[in-house]
């Protein structure tokens, strides 16, 4: 052994190995704190998404559907169309004076197309009532709202045509009214989800860079795997990628 070499007593070794041990508890401890905060993050993230859909739940729509079909016996057609029969403007719309905004309203041209010079100015003026907070902020900067009809046969409205309660021959909690959809449209656009769509089901999940959306009910834009849905007895309920598509089609249908 070389003199130079200093010569470890037990004392020292012990110090060596209390602080090895030492090093090796508080790794221990930041790794147990590292995954705690990672849980506590996501079970805060998913109690805030949770937070948001309940936000985005269609209840307010369904009931000022309802005053509507108050004041004129049936239900909104899901557009209006001029005397040639051309599509004018969304329900969405025709709903203005019973979600508080009758100036809106008032201000709109009925009789000119949704997109004419002067109704344009009116797209960016989208109520609250037509935006979820959970979906992506630039959808409200553009006017586009994800709830909508479904149009079709024997659906709340096949376009142009209203629904009254007498036309309606199902039990009112087993019909669709408005579903929040995964492709958002302009909120005066005189547009509609096709009920041959239903046959996508339950759209839940995130498009891969450069895929378009499928379009169907549901958000692809937040955690989950469903869309929030209104019945026609006003009652929400959250439809989940569970429902198949047979399902989805007799929701829609109201005899």
């Amino acid at each position: 052994m070389s003199d130079s070499q200093p010569i470890e007593t037990g004392e020292i070794q012990e110090k060596k190995r209390k602080r090895l041990f030492s090093r090796l508890g508080c790794i221990v401890i930041l790794l147990l704190l590292g995954g705690s905060f990672a849980l506590l993050y996501h079970v805060a993230h998913e109690a805030h998404e949770a937070a948001k859909r309940m936000q985005c739940v269609p209840k307010q729509l369904a009931c000022a559907l309802w005053n509507y079909q108050d004041t004129y016996k049936s239900f909104p057609p899901a557009y209006t169309t001029d005397a040639e029969g051309n599509p004018l403007h969304s329900w969405r719309v025709l709903l203005l004076p019973y979600i508080e905004k009758q100036r809106l309203y008032d201000e709109i041209h009925l009789d000119e197309p949704w997109d004419s010079p002067y109704n344009s100015q009116f797209h960016d003026q989208m109520p609250r009532n037509y935006h979820c907070p959970s979906r992506p902020a630039e959808e409200t900067a553009k006017g586009l709202s994800p709830y909508q009809m479904i149009i079709g046969p024997d659906t709340i409205s096949n376009g142009p045509n209203s629904t009254k309660l007498s036309d309606i021959t199902k039990d009112k909690s087993e019909v669709i009214l408005v579903v929040e959809t995964s492709v958002p449209v302009p909120w005066m656009k005189p547009e509609d989800l096709p009920q041959s769509v239903l046959k996508n089901g339950v759209v839940s999940s995130v498009p891969q860079r450069g895929q378009p959306v499928v379009q169907g009910i549901g958000s692809p834009h937040r955690s989950g795997d469903g869309a929030n849905v209104a019945m026609v007895d006003t009652s929400c309920l959250y439809f989940t990628t569970a429902w198949s598509p047979e399902e989805l089609l007799e929701k829609s249908r109201i005899r």
